[in-house]
C-alpha cells in the first residue's frame, strides 16, 4: 500500500470504513496509525491533538518527536521482530507538555498475508483520559477486538480501492478504444493555443502520428492539414463557447479536391470562456458526390415524368393543327379555309409557349435570382395541367397576393415543386383536390419566410412513414426509388430553407416548403 494510497483514502473518502473507523476511535478516546517498514506513517485515524493528519503522514516518530520518539519507533521495530504485539507506557512531546500513552504495536498485513507494516494505538493515559485507558485495561479482549477489527476495515478500504482503480483502468481504456475508432477525427484544443490531444482519425488526416501533433500549436498543425482550415471559426467557438460548423475544400498532393465538414463545441457545459473546445473533422468528399449522383439520377426522373405531361400537352394542339390543315387542304371557300389556317396557326403558338415555359423552368441557374413563387406555381401547373385534368385532379389555387420574391435556383425549386405534384397525384389514384397555397410567414422572433403547402385527399400517411419520409431510398411503393423526396429535402435546405410533413390517415397529406426571403 503506497503513501499516497492510504492517505486518500483516509483524508478524502467519507463514507467509506476508513471514516467510519474514524469516529469510532474518536469516541473510544484512541488514536490508531499505520506505519510502512520503513516505520513512516502512511495512514492516521483520530490523531492526539494538537497533532493533524498532515503533520503524521510521510513522517518517522524520530522527525515528530525528536529523541523521545526513539523509544516509540523501537517499540514499533520490536513488534516487527516478534511477529506478535508488542506493549509500553510512552511519554511523548504534544505542544508545550509530555504526555503519557499506552501504546500498544503489531504487525499489519494487507488482503493477501503480506506484511506492510506496522499498526500502532495510542491511549492518552493523563487526565482526562486515565479513566477510559483503565476501562481498557480490564477489558484486554475488548480492545484486541477493536484493533483487529480496524485492521481488517484497512484491509476492506484498501480492497475496495484497488477495485475501482482497476475499473477506471478498465473505463479509460474503453473510452480510449472508443476515441480512435471512431471515423471522425477528434481534436482536443486548450484555450492556450495548444493541442491537447488528438484520435488516430485525425492524426491520419494529418499524415502526423498523435505525438506530433499533442503540444504543439494548433494553428500550425490544422493550417498544414487544410490551408482553407477556419481558424477564426475555432477562435471564435474558444471566445464565446458556441458550436459552430462549416465545409471547407482541399486539393491533396494528387490534385483531388477533398471535401471536410467542421464542428466546434465545448466538451462540458457551463458558461463564459470555455477551457477546451473539441473541433471534429469528417471527410464528407464520397457523400458529397454520391448526392451529387443522387440528385442528378432524380433529376433525370422528373424530366421522364415532366415529359410524358408535356407530351401529352403538345399532341392535343399538334391534333387541332393536323385536323385543321386537312380540312383547309379541301375547302374552296376561301373564307372558311382561312378560319382553319388561323386555328392552326393559334396552336402552332400555344405549342410554342409551353415549350418556352419548359425551357424557362429547366434552363439550369448559374447563380441565384429572385424568384416570384406564384409565378413558379403557374408555370408548373401550366405543363402538369394536362395530366391533373386526366386523373381527375380538381386544383385549388389560394396564393397570397403581393408575396415578396425569395433568392434561389428556379430549376432546383422547380424540381421540388413537380415532385410533391406528382406524389400527390399517386396519392389520389382515383381523383381527388389538390390544393397550392402561398403565405408570407413573419414570426415574432426570427427572420420571415414564404411558405407553400401542397395539399392532397388522398388516403394520407401513417405517422411511422411520416418520420422516415424524406430519408434517401426509403418507399413504400414497390416502383419508387425513394428518392424524390431526399432530394427535395435537400434542395430545399440548400435554400436555406426547410420541408416537413403533416397528416391524418385517411384525410390526405400536406407537404410544407419554407424559404427565406432574400
Amino acid at each position: 500500500m503506497s503513501t499516497d494510497t492510504t492517505a486518500t483514502l483516509a483524508e478524502e473518502a467519507p463514507t467509506n470504513e476508513a471514516a467510519l473507523l474514524r469516529l469510532a476511535l474518536a469516541d473510544a478516546r484512541m488514536s490508531v496509525a499505520l506505519a510502512d517498514l520503513q516505520l513512516r506513517y502512511v495512514w492516521v485515524a483520530n490523531p492526539p491533538p494538537p497533532l493533524q493528519l498532515s503533520d503524521l503522514i510521510g513522517r518517522s516518530d524520530g522527525e515528530l518527536f525528536g529523541a523521545a520518539g526513539l523509544a516509540l519507533a523501537q517499540l514499533q521495530a520490536e513488534a516487527l521482530a516478534q511477529g506478535g504485539a508488542a506493549r509500553a507506557e510512552l511519554r511523548l512531546p504534544l505542544g508545550p507538555e509530555l504526555r503519557t500513552f499506552e501504546v500498544l504495536a503489531r504487525p499489519a498485513h494487507d488482503a493477501t498475508g503480506a506484511l506492510i507494516g506496522v499498526l500502532t494505538s495510542w491511549v492518552a493515559l493523563a487526565a482526562p483520559h486515565r479513566a477510559e485507558y483503565e476501562l481498557h485495561q480490564a477489558q484486554p479482549e475488548q480492545e484486541a477486538d477493536e484493533l483487529r477489527q480496524a485492521e481488517e476495515a484497512l484491509r476492506g478500504a484498501n480492497q475496495r480501492l484497488s477495485d475501482l482503480n482497476a475499473d477506471l483502468r478498465r473505463s479509460r481504456d474503453l473510452l480510449r478504444t472508443i476515441f480512435d475508432g471512431l471515423d471522425d477525427g477528434l481534436l482536443l484544443v486548450g484555450h492556450a493555443g495548444s493541442v491537447l490531444a488528438v484520435n488516430q482519425r485525425f492524426a491520419a488526416l494529418c499524415n502526423t502520428p498523435p505525438e506530433g501533433l499533442v503540444g504543439h500549436d494548433w494553428r500550425e498543425r490544422c493550417l498544414a492539414l487544410l490551408p482553407a482550415f477556419p481558424v477564426a471559426l475555432v477562435e471564435a467557438s474558444l471566445a464565446d463557447g458556441d458550436a459552430r460548423q462549416a465545409r471547407v475544400r482541399s486539393i491533396d498532393e494528387q490534385g483531388r479536391t477533398r471535401i471536410f465538414d467542421l464542428h466546434t463545441l465545448r466538451p462540458a457545459e457551463g458558461e463564459g470562456v470555455p477551457e477546451q473546445l473539441v473541433v471534429q473533422v469528417r471527410e464528407v468528399t464520397e457523400q458529397v458526390r454520391l448526392e451529387a449522383q443522387m440528385v442528378a439520377a432524380e433529376r433525370m426522373a422528373a424530366n421522364e415524368r415532366l415529359a410524358a405531361t408535356v407530351a401529352h400537352e403538345v399532341n392535343t394542339p399538334l391534333q387541332a393543327i393536323e385536323s385543321s390543315l386537312h380540312l383547309a387542304g379541301k375547302l374552296v371557300d376561301e373564307e372558311q379555309r382561312a378560319r382553319y389556317l388561323r386555328l392552326a396557326r393559334e396552336e402552332i403558338r400555344r405549342i410554342g409557349y409551353i415549350l418556352r415555359q419548359l425551357l424557362d423552368l429547366h434552363r439550369p441557374s448559374l447563380a441565384p435570382t429572385q424568384i416570384a413563387v406564384n409565378e413558379l406555381i403557374e408555370r408548373v401547373l401550366m405543363l402538369t395541367g394536362g395530366s391533373l385534368k386526366q386523373q381527375r385532379v380538381y386544383v385549388v389555387r389560394d396564393l397570397a397576393q403581393a408575396l415578396p420574391p425569395v433568392t434561389g435556383y428556379a430549376d432546383e425549386l422547380t424540381q421540388v415543386l413537380l415532385n410533391l405534384i406528382f406524389n400527390a397525384m399517386q396519392a389520389m389514384e382515383h381523383g381527388g383536390r389538390l390544393t397550392l397555397r402561398t403565405a408570407l410567414e413573419q414570426p415574432p422572433a426570427g427572420a420571415a419566410s414564404v411558405v407553400i403547402t401542397v395539399r392532397d385527399t388522398g388516403s394520407g400517411v401513417d405517422p411511422t412513414i411520416s418520420a422516415r419520409i424524406f430519408e434517401p431510398f426509403y418507399t413504400t411503393r414497390a416502383e419508387g426509388s425513394g428518392l424524390g423526396l431526399a432530394v427535395c429535402r435537400q434542395l430545399v435546405e440548400g435554400h436555406g430553407g426547410r420541408i416537413w410533413i403533416e397528416s391524418v390517415p385517411g384525410e390526405g397529406a400536406s407537404f410544407y416548403v419554407a424559404l427565406p426571403l432574400g
